[in-house]
């Protein structure tokens, strides 16, 4: 971005791409957890040593 905007543009479009990135994660967090909760998929345990 840096190559082709002036910084502080590239800097705010950064910032712009890495909220959505957050916003999409934290979505993702509370649709993981809502599965785990009804039983459609399990926790993930590691195997043992």
């Amino acid at each position: 971005m840096l190559a082709e905007l002036p910084p502080a543009e590239a800097l705010r479009r950064w910032m712009d791409l890495f909220g959505d990135w957050v916003a999409t994660k934290n979505g993702m967090l509370g649709t993981l957890l809502t599965m785990i909760e009804s039983g459609e998929i399990a926790h993930a345990r590691p195997t043992p040593t």
